[in-house]
């Protein structure tokens, strides 16, 4: 069985359409051998499939599910091996096979440049949203190693929320957060979607909860932090915002996914990207944050495709 992190890049790269022909082959064996596996697969499958037809039939004005090329036939082959899983139906496909069954047909998706998504590269920076592309900026965080029982998702580096940016002695909000926010310039296009992904962990004696969120904005960068204490209230330059939240488990060898998906206007000029953790209710400002983590931040969009 490979690592959780090798699978879910294989799952998400076939529910995104980019699977090669040796990773087509490696996931059917998977998903043949492993009930693991196979329950992984169905549970990414459905919030993949949930996420992408409801922003689809919202935002871009197309049918609620796109049929793909001969769905019947895939529904019914689906159908009968499900039990078994999807490995037997993938293992009697090839990869472009499987993209033209499984995508829908006038979506194209590409990676945005977000900097240093794994935390590799550099520190964050304290301090209010950011002025400008290429950092990390808000509240107090650590970037580090593995640290007590966690280790990074991978790489060699993670970020550690530390505290709040308020004086912990002042801040009386049960569900106050720890953030960090990041601003993404938009390449030129139409509507699209914009999708945000995290992975969070901790060290912790109980749950602990985080989100993911995303604001597509128009404007000048240098009002990123304006926009964003607006977000709920319709101010000028706002467009469309989203947050998903998310509760760990207490098994510190595992990550757990959050994503969240927007719709982009024709106006909008960037994204602002969020993650954050929230506090835990103990007494005492030293303990609202003994261990919790994130990892592996992305964003993609759907590029513009005549016909929608």
């Amino acid at each position: 069985m490979p690592s959780h992190y090798d699978l879910e890049n294989l799952i998400h790269a076939y529910l995104d359409g980019v699977l090669t022909e040796e990773e087509a082959s490696r996931l059917s064996e998977l998903l043949v051998q492993s009930e693991e596996a196979r329950d992984k697969y169905w549970r990414i499958a459905a919030i993949h499939g949930l996420l992408e037809n409801a922003l689809q039939h919202e935002w871009l004005g197309t049918p609620h599910l796109l049929k793909p090329k001969n769905s019947g036939f895939l529904s019914r082959l689906f159908s009968s091996l499900r039990p078994l899983g999807l490995g037997a139906a993938l293992g009697g496909l090839t990869a472009s096979a499987v993209w033209a069954y499984a995508v829908p047909l006038a979506r194209v998706f590409r990676e945005l440049p977000l900097f240093n998504g794994g935390f590799e590269a550099a520190p964050t920076e304290m301090g209010a949203l950011p002025l400008h592309e290429g950092e990390w900026r808000g509240d107090p965080t650590e970037v580090t190693g593995t640290k007590g029982r966690v280790s990074p998702r991978s790489g060699d580096k993670m970020v550690r929320f530390v505290r709040l940016g308020l004086p912990p002695d002042t801040d009386k909000n049960p569900y106050a957060c720890s953030d960090l926010w990041q601003v993404i310039k938009l390449p030129p296009g139409g509507k699209r979607t914009a999708t945000v992904r995290a992975y969070f962990n901790t060290d912790t004696s109980r749950n602990a909860d985080f989100h993911v969120a995303a604001l597509a904005c128009s404007g000048p960068i240098e009002s990123a932090g304006k926009l964003w204490q607006h977000r709920a209230e319709g101010y000028p330059g706002v467009h469309s915002f989203g947050r998903t939240m998310t509760t760990t488990d207490t098994d510190p060898a595992t990550w757990q996914e959050a994503e969240v998906t927007i719709g982009v206007p024709l106006d909008a000029d960037y994204i602002i990207v969020g993650i954050a953790a929230y506090r835990l209710g103990e007494q005492g400002a030293s303990k609202w944050f003994p261990g919790q983590f994130a990892d592996d931040v992305s964003i993609r969009i759907s590029d513009d495709v005549a016909g929608l």
